[in-house]
Order: structure tokens, then C-alpha cells, then sequence
């Protein structure tokens, strides 16, 4: 198995934005609950303000993650405009808490205001996402087994990267004596579409045959990359067996006639 490393900066940013993204949702979805038990006069505003300070706590320390993520330049413009949406969040709901304290509708309105403009915000960052015009990246193809033998199927890891949208789609193509190309779909088994091993099977073969085969990733943008073609021959294990014999064979009858020489050497000092 391929080690994934991780080691280039930007191959967890879209994962850490989409848990974010989900830490938020959750965080509003809460203060819009507590708003609702509070106009409907379902919770006392000592309650309110209780259960708002460790929600509030919650969003400074998602702020705090956010402003340490390491992203790539040409997502800077995405970056900053999920910084902001980000800080409206927090805002809105320290509103929120200011409006149980004192019970001034600006405060409620103010809070409103803010997470209507923080969900703008998130909806621009769509349109930012800037565009992708490189294909993915093949780093590495292994074979398990190495050596493939007759009968029996060739498993493929493949490990595959695309630093701006990620990969969609990775396909395994074979053909089997040079006939007709067969494809069959890869899926991800380890990491994510920005840096992950997709793996995927060659079915058995009978023997003495030979099989070419090659990859091909799309990404979400739709560039494509395509690996070189290799090939291996299907090996029956019984007919190496003669080989080995006859090898063996020929390495004791040497040994003996080494000894031969040796002992009449000996004898006749």
C-alpha cells in the first residue's frame, strides 16, 4: 500500500472548509432553535443566555481554525470570502446573545441581518472556486500480486492527486491478446478525491496469456490523464517446474563433481 503522506499543503483545505461548513450549519441550526423556544416564550432569557456563551465559545474556535487553514494561491478569493461568511456567523449570534440580555429588537434584527448576508456569502463562493485547467496527477501503480499468475485476478492500487477540484472518476482499461479494450470503474479505498488509492480488478485470465492495461482519472473539471500502457504474460506455475528441476539438478551434479576433485586432490598429497 502506497503511504499518502499528505505532504503537500493543500490536500486537506477542502476537507477542512466542508467540516466547517458542517460546524456552522449545526452551530446555526442550534441558536435558530433557541431563538424559536424564545419568542414562543419556551425558555427564560437567563436560560437563553446560558445556553448561548458555549455556542458562541464554539464559533470563535471554529473562527480560530478557519484563519490558520494553509490553501492554495489561486483559491485566495475563495478563501477570503469564506473567512468573512465565517466572521458573520460569529457576529450574528453574539447579537443573538445581546438581544436575550436586553431584549432590543435591533439587536434580534441586527442579528437576522448578519446570517442573511453570511449565507450570501456562502452562496458566492461557488462562483469562486477558480478554474481548473490541469489534470490529475498519477503518482504511483502497484500490483498485488507483482507477478500475476494464471487463474487468478490482478488487484490495481492506484495512487491518484488533483490539487483544485479533485477527482471524479478513475478508470482501469485492459485488453486481453490485444483485442477489445474492456473498462471497469475504480473506486476509492483510502484518503480523499484530492489525494487518495483508488483500486480496482483485472478478472482472471487463463494461461498463456497476455494482458495490457492502463489508467485513466478525470477530474471534476473534466481534464483527463492517462497513464502509460503496460502489460504482463499470465505464467503457469507447473511449467516453471521443469525449469527448476533441471536448474537444481545441474547445481548438485557441479557440487559433486567439485567434491570429486577435491577429495583426489587431498588423496593424492
Amino acid at each position: 500500500m502506497v503511504n499518502l503522506g499528505y505532504s503537500q499543503q493543500w490536500t486537506d483545505y477542502k476537507n477542512e472548509v466542508d467540516s466547517i461548513f458542517h460546524t456552522m450549519e449545526d452551530l446555526n441550526f442550534k441558536v435558530g432553535e433557541l431563538h424559536k423556544e424564545y419568542t414562543q416564550n419556551k425558555t427564560s432569557s437567563d436560560e437563553a443566555i446560558l445556553r448561548m456563551k458555549p455556542l458562541i465559545e464554539e464559533y470563535r474556535n471554529v473562527k480560530a481554525v478557519a484563519e490558520e487553514l494553509v490553501f492554495p494561491i489561486q483559491w485566495k478569493n475563495f478563501h477570503d470570502t469564506f473567512l468573512e461568511a465565517v466572521k458573520l456567523n460569529i457576529k450574528s449570534a453574539e447579537e443573538m446573545s445581546l438581544y436575550f440580555e436586553t431584549e432590543d429588537k435591533v439587536h434580534e434584527d441586527k442579528s437576522l441581518s448578519l446570517v442573511r448576508l453570511a449565507v450570501e456569502k456562502f452562496q458566492q463562493l461557488i462562483t469562486l472556486i477558480p478554474e481548473d485547467n490541469n489534470p490529475p496527477e498519477i503518482l504511483d501503480i502497484s500490483r498485488i500480486p507483482s507477478s500475476p499468475i494464471e487463474r487468478q485476478p490482478l488487484e490495481l492500487e492506484v495512487n491518484v492527486t488533483d490539487i483544485q477540484t479533485g477527482v471524479v472518476k478513475v478508470f482501469l482499461n485492459y485488453s486481453v491478446n490485444d483485442g477489445e479494450w474492456r473498462i471497469i470503474g475504480m473506486r476509492l479505498d483510502e484518503g480523499s478525491n484530492w489525494n487518495g488509492i483508488w483500486v480496482g480488478s483485472i478478472p482472471a485470465q487463463p494461461p498463456n496469456n497476455n494482458v495490457r492495461y492502463e489508467i485513466v482519472v478525470v477530474d471534476k473539471a473534466g481534464n483527463i490523464v492517462r497513464s502509460s500502457t503496460q502489460s504482463y504474460d499470465l505464467i503457469n506455475p507447473l511449467n516453471t517446474i521443469p525449469i527448476l528441476l533441471a536448474i537444481s539438478i545441474l547445481a548438485v551434479m557441479i557440487l559433486i563433481r567439485y567434491g570429486r576433485r577435491i577429495i583426489r586432490k587431498n588423496s593424492s598429497n
